[in-house]
């Protein structure tokens, strides 16, 4: 089993902070999707792309269920006939709506790839452990998000524990896990994500980035991203945007290479808008 995939992002959205809406061109989105393909060839790795189809960045309002989805059958679907997925590919939505995995299901009944449900909410509801029973075949991503509802998860800012620190989001999640046993879902369908940049200030993303091993000891398998993270851009002193993210993705593969060393035997998805970070970030870890 490969333990570090790469999970490459594939923004179809107007509005995201990190493309502006590049992949709304289909092209687009194939020549990204090629390039991750390929890495994933020479890496040895499962292809994983994650899907988003509504930003949720705080600065954004949030889109309806059919407006999001309409993303999905605009601009993913049709890439379906465009891209050879290989078996193993594993395809995550990054979507709160559990209504919009279930029409995922539906519409891509005849593909072989595996679904994941990266729902950043951090909501452990019925909505939740209805679609997982459901769907055995479902694996799910649950989230550091302290939003009081699933409808407002794209109001993450506005819920933050300003005397947050890294020993509580091992409790967190080592809560989460006795309420998954409880519901009898295996936890190895469940996939923990700290969510950097949700609920969080800038120092506390810090904090966290630098006291990992604090939470990520608790469980086997993590997504981690932080590419073209604020916090990151944060960093670096210039008055040119394009050239904050830039360098950011310096510090976002230094970082990678840094986890890639300590959590060697960690299942985890690296969430990455760049092929070439990861694999870069995968080379130099000798250095570190």
């Amino acid at each position: 089993m490969n333990k570090h995939i790469a999970m490459g992002v594939i923004n179809i959205t107007p509005n995201s902070f990190s493309d502006g809406g590049k992949c709304l061109d289909t092209e687009f989105s194939k020549t990204l999707i090629d390039k991750f393909l390929n890495l994933s060839q020479l890496e040895g790795i499962p292809l994983c792309l994650d899907i988003g189809a509504e930003s949720t960045a705080p600065f954004n309002s949030a889109v309806t269920i059919d407006e999001e989805w309409e993303r999905i059958e605009k601009y993913f679907l049709p890439l379906l006939d465009k891209v050879s997925f290989p078996e193993e590919a594993i395809i995550s939505l990054d979507t709160y709506k559990a209504e919009i995995v279930e029409r995922f299901i539906f519409n891509t009944q005849n593909q072989s790839f595996k679904i994941i449900w990266n729902d950043i909410s951090g909501k452990l509801d019925s909505s939740v452990f209805d679609l997982l029973k459901k769907y055995p075949e479902l694996d799910y991503v649950y989230c550091h998000n302290l939003c009081p509802s699933r409808g407002l998860s794209c109001s993450h800012m506005d819920y933050v524990n300003i005397d947050l620190t890294s020993n509580d989001l091992s409790t967190y999640f080592k809560k989460a896990l006795d309420i998954i046993k409880d519901a009898d879902i295996s936890i190895n369908r469940i996939i923990f994500d700290p969510c950097f940049g949700f609920s969080k200030t800038l120092e506390q993303n810090y904090e966290l980035l630098s006291n990992c091993n604090d939470y990520v000891e608790c469980h086997d398998r993590w997504v981690l991203g932080v590419s073209k993270k604020s916090f990151l851009q944060a960093l670096v002193k210039s008055e040119s945007k394009e050239h904050r993210k830039q360098e950011s993705e310096s510090f976002h593969q230094t970082i990678l290479s840094q986890w890639m060393k300590v959590f060697p035997n960690k299942n985890i998805f690296y969430r990455v808008h760049d092929p070439l970070v990861f694999s870069n970030a995968k080379k130099s870890q000798i250095f570190i």
